[in-house]
């Protein structure tokens, strides 16, 4: 994995230079200091180019699995909201939710037990009440 940066040693320590902005937190993590005068990241102490450039490495690998990892599991969470928005279940939790949050803005909503037919054209039927459908004037928004 090639990451652009450039890793020179002194005796010193190990400095970090290139465009190294999008990885300062790696680098943190690994514990590199700032060096604003020099605008690199330095390492302190006896460790070897190669050691510190190997551990940089590593930790990129890990980050990248990890953002895999997250990106899986949102993909997963989407997925199950979407089957339990169109459960039964769902749709009712929706239908309290709404009218919970506000009335005013779902009054086309008659109550508790209506099942809405479109969200966007506001259309329900509530067989507890008697309307097979019940819509309210539609101005797009």
């Amino acid at each position: 994995m090639s990451s652009g940066l450039v890793f020179t040693g002194n005796d010193d320590g190990v400095y970090v230079s290139g465009v190294t902005f999008h990885y300062k937190d790696e680098l943190k993590r690994l514990g590199a200091k700032w060096n604003p005068e020099k605008k690199l990241w330095w390492f302190s102490g006896a460790q070897s180019v190669e050691t510190v450039r190997s551990s940089f490495e590593e930790l990129l690998k890990e980050v990248v699995e990890n953002i895999k990892k997250r990106k899986i599991q949102i993909r997963a969470e989407e997925k199950a909201k979407k089957l339990w928005d169109a459960s039964p279940e769902g749709k009712k939790a929706r239908v309290l939710e709404a009218l919970r949050t506000d009335r005013s803005k779902y009054s086309w909503i008659c109550c508790e037990e209506s099942e809405v037919i479109d969200w966007n054209k506001m259309v329900c039927s509530c067989d507890t009440h008697g309307f097979r459908v019940r819509s309210h004037a539609w101005n797009g928004t």
